[in-house]
């Protein structure tokens, strides 16, 4: 009976504690047969939570085709958490997936419950499901559901207020919903207590305190038996202790030292012994800290010697003379440091070291006096391992070499930008910029001057870029300048000129010029709008313009004229000249307005004469074209040779155009000897012996019998032949020919050879589906094609199309035969059917004359629908056992699952 009665309280007093503070139980308790098991869902993840009754749980997760994507169990919990993923700890993709719950409780009970989850691209809901919702699939893989099986949903409302304790299967947790955590002590149900402990929302504990400030926040005393360790204590007033007391404290407060022993007035005391006594460190000190101080000189200091005089020969020291120090002179609050003087010193020995963090090394001075920072073994006077900054200039030598003065500018070099006051300059060399200043509208901005001298003289130019030695030096006011290279556009006052190469338009005060190459453009003055590339070129050059000279030596011809263009190496023209072009290595023109291609042998230096090419790489006459040419463009000619395309000097050869005015055109005639020998008319008639071609090809040479007739031949010279109109091949057609018009037969073609060839395009019949290749009884042997033969098909050209009836029956009924034809000429096997026994399942495919004799035909392309419809019923019956199969597995897993759970069911009962 005690046994009992001590079971029964105790089953009271858990079933009180769960009602008060858990929000699943209800205090209503559920039926025998019920649970209830709750779900949650997060963007992460789905929890499942049970009562505290329940010791177990199993979780599992199936598809929508009944497939099992997750399955663990969870021992001594009653709280789980799924992450969306299946067994592989992958992230399940988007759709409706069931879970379900089987839940164990103390009583050894065993229950389940079921759930859906929606998984999306971002969100994630769950939904109730009963057995009935559930697909065929899935059904057999659960297997058999209880009435009321679905899980409770809780949402997500965050004004709930419950106090959950539960377990996760590794800790217990008390869960509270919001607010601080209250421990109490009194009558709970008459409101009748009060709070002993409070853990507020932010995490601070408070122990005879509800308004926590820290951590740990107690109003009262604390008593430790053990350790009590902190890294600062602060009293009331402010006192804040770091570390434990070094002496202690009698019993009114006082501080009594740790300490006894006497020492010297004025020197600093130090420990003698081991016992905490005090004694003066000059008296038994050597090679240690001292500090002496002599009142009369003010001298204060420490030196690692038991010799109070501040020496290197003494030892390392550092010393400190007041501001009234005068037994020396000029000496007056001087503050030294000094390492001691040691023979032949190595490693650290006599160095000053000055460490930082971890007694890492940053400044080291070394006893040759060299002086190293970032460095430990400095190899000159100073010597920096790192950035160095520097907020004013450098100098060497008493003269400034790199600043940084004004806005955004850089000088490098004694003298550069010496009286700058522009910004985003850049000079860097000796005097480079000296003089750049500003002017009233324009500041001198924006420019950079590399070189000795470069720019030198500059003042209000802006947007200038001078690199070398004297570039650009006597520039003032000249913009937006690019001079690179020695001496080049020394002179230069003129803007938007670019000047490269050594001496480059060293004259120059002109403007937007280019000038490339060695002493390129070196006399221009005024000439503007040059373009001179290569050395020397366009050196002669004064005072023209809008002149192109590309090559080594190019346009030394030239010196006040204008629009001229000379490419290549010593290509040039003669004094005077204008608007002339010369084309190639040594090519020369001479007069105005004209254009020479390549060089002429035995003029300007040339060797050789040059060919031009126009679309082809190899030109094999002194002009080739790979393309197209346009004669009288502006529609000039008349019909003469003279604005066509003439042949040699005088010689009547040539071909002309014929046009009127306004530029019509009426034909093309050829001459020899200034006669017209052949005509093309405007329609595209071809004559030849007539300027007026009446036909396609209208030939007229009077060699024939009637002394009037057509005549063309190709091939040997047959006489009198006017009724041949055409002719090809030999005479009379006793070998391989071509004769149309023949007389034994008006209007026929005669083709006569062992092989016949087509080559060309599209070979088609004069008249759409009338015309066949072969007949029945004289037939080709072999038809060869690359890409097969090709059948109309287009359903705008078919009418009363239905479905096809012929299938897989009438294929069976088939023979497929092995065969070789009767003719001897052809003794292989072949392979195919034979056209009476087609006719007799399917008449279609059999192609046949009028006379019942005539051999029968079988079009082979025409079984290939019927193959397609074979084949798809034959398909459409493996589907049918496919699906079959696939139901009856399905069925024979759900029976296997169902005997495992029960099974399992029975050991656990057991």
């Amino acid at each position: 009976m005690l046994c009992l009665r001590h079971f029964t309280l105790a089953f009271l007093s858990l079933l009180v504690l769960i009602g008060t503070a858990t929000a699943q139980d209800r205090p209503v308790a559920p039926a025998p047969s019920s649970v209830t098991i709750t779900a949650t869902a997060s963007t992460g993840r789905v929890r499942i939570t049970a009562p505290a009754s329940i010791v177990q749980m199993h979780m599992e997760v199936y598809a929508p085709g009944g497939e099992k994507l997750f399955d663990q169990e969870l021992r001594g919990g009653n709280v789980f958490d799924w992450h969306l993923q299946n067994g592989q700890a992958e992230r399940l993709s988007a759709g409706d997936y069931v879970c379900v719950v089987t839940v164990k409780n103390v009583a050894g009970r065993i229950m389940q419950k079921l759930g859906t989850v929606r998984l999306g691209e971002k969100e994630v809901s769950i939904a109730l499901v009963e057995g009935a919702q559930l697909s065929a699939p899935q059904a057999q893989a659960i297997g058999p559901v209880e009435e009321d099986s679905s899980w409770t949903i809780l949402s997500p409302d965050p004004t709930q207020t419950t106090t959950v304790i539960a377990h996760d299967g590794t800790d217990g947790q008390v869960i509270r919903g919001r607010g601080a955590l209250s421990f109490r002590i009194g009558d709970f149900f008459s409101g009748d207590n009060r709070e002993q402990m409070r853990l507020t929302d932010d995490g601070n504990l408070g122990i005879g305190t509800d308004k926590p400030q820290a951590k740990l926040d107690v109003s009262g005393d604390i008593r430790a038996t053990g350790t009590v360790r902190a890294q600062r204590i602060e009293f009331p007033n402010g006192t804040v202790q770091t570390s434990g007391q070094s002496g202690k404290v009698d019993a009114q407060g006082n501080v009594v030292p740790n300490a006894t022993g006497t020492g010297t007035q004025g020197r600093l005391a130090k420990w003698i012994d081991n016992s905490g006594t005090l004694g003066d460190s000059v008296a038994i000190s050597v090679d240690t800290n001292v500090i002496f101080m002599s009142g009369n000189d003010r001298t204060a200091g420490i030196i690692a010697s038991s010799v109070a005089s501040f020496t290197s020969a003494n030892g390392p020291y550092f010393a400190l003379r007041g501001n009234t120090y005068n037994a020396i002179a000029g000496q007056r609050g001087l503050f030294a440091i000094s390492a001691g003087s040691v023979s032949s010193p190595t490693g650290r020995e006599g160095s000053v070291i000055f460490n930082t963090g971890n007694d890492q090394i940053r400044m080291l001075i070394d006893p040759t006096g060299n002086v190293g920072i970032g460095t430990t073994t400095p190899a000159a006077a100073l010597d920096v391992m790192g950035n160095i900054n520097t907020s004013t200039q450098y100098h060497i030598g008493g003269a400034r070499v790199l600043s940084a003065a004004g806005t955004n500018n850089i000088f490098a070099g004694a003298g550069a930008g010496a009286v700058n006051q522009g910004s985003d300059n850049t000079f860097v060399g000796f005097n480079a910029g000296n003089a750049n200043t500003t002017n009233v509208n324009f500041p001198a901005n924006e420019n950079a001057f590399f070189g000795s001298h470069a720019g030198e003289s500059n003042t209000s130019g802006i947007r200038n870029s001078f690199f070398g030695a004297f570039a650009g030096r006597f520039n003032t006011t000249g913009n937006d300048n690019s001079i690179f290279g020695d001496r080049a556009g020394v002179l230069n006052n003129g803007s938007a000129n670019a000047i490269f190469g050594t001496g480059a338009g060293f004259d120059n005060t002109g403007s937007i010029n280019s000038f490339f190459g060695r002493n390129a453009g070196n006399l221009n003055t005024s000439g503007s709008n040059n373009s001179f590339f290569g050395g020397l070129a366009g050196n002669n050059n004064t005072t023209g313009s809008n002149n192109s000279f590309v090559g080594e030596n190019s346009g030394l011809s030239n010196t006040a004229e204008d629009n001229n263009t000379f490419i290549g190496a010593n290509a040039n023209g003669i004094g005077g000249i204008i608007n002339a072009t010369a084309i190639g290595a040594n090519s020369s023109v001479t007069q105005n307005n004209s254009m020479v291609l390549g060089s002429i042998n035995g003029v300007n230096g040339a060797t050789a004469d040059t060919s031009v090419g126009v679309g082809v790489t190899s030109p094999e006459q002194r002009l080739s074209i790979g393309g197209g040419v346009n004669i009288d463009q502006n529609g000039a000619s008349n019909g003469s040779i003279v604005n066509g395309l003439s042949f040699g000097h005088a010689s009547g050869e040539g071909i002309a155009s014929k046009r009127n005015a306004g530029g019509n055109q009426f034909g093309l005639d050829f001459y020899t000897q200034f006669i017209n020998r052949m005509s093309i008319s405007q329609s595209g008639n071809v004559g030849i012996g007539t300027s007026s071609p009446s036909a396609r090809l209208d030939v007229r040479d009077g060699s024939g019998g009637s002394g009037s007739g057509g005549h063309i031949q190709v091939g040997a010279l047959v006489s009198n032949a006017d009724e041949k109109l055409i002719l090809f091949g030999s005479p009379n057609c006793s070998g391989p020919c071509v004769s149309i018009g023949e007389q034994d037969a008006a209007g026929r073609m005669v083709l006569r050879a062992s092989t016949f060839r087509v080559r060309g395009g599209h070979w088609d019949p004069d008249v759409d589906n009338t015309i066949q290749l072969g007949q029945p009884s004289n037939r080709w042997s072999e038809v060869w094609a690359v890409n097969g033969t090709v059948q109309t098909s287009d359903a705008r050209l078919k009418k009363g199309i239905t479905n096809l009836n012929y299938g897989l029956h009438q294929v069976m009924q088939l023979r497929p035969v092995t065969f070789q034809w009767k003719d001897s000429s052809d003794r292989r096997t072949h392979v195919g059917l034979i056209a009476q026994e087609v006719q007799s399942v399917m008449p279609e495919m059999i192609e046949g004359q009028r006379d019942p004799n005539a051999p029968l035909g079988m079009n082979y392309n025409n079984l290939i629908p019927v193959l397609i419809k074979a084949i798809q019923e034959q398909q459409a019956t493996l589907n049918r056992n496919e699906q079959e199969i696939k139901d009856l597995r399905a069925q024979n897993y759900a029976l296997s699952k169902r005997i495992h759970l029960v099974k399992r069911s029975g050991r656990r009962a057991r």
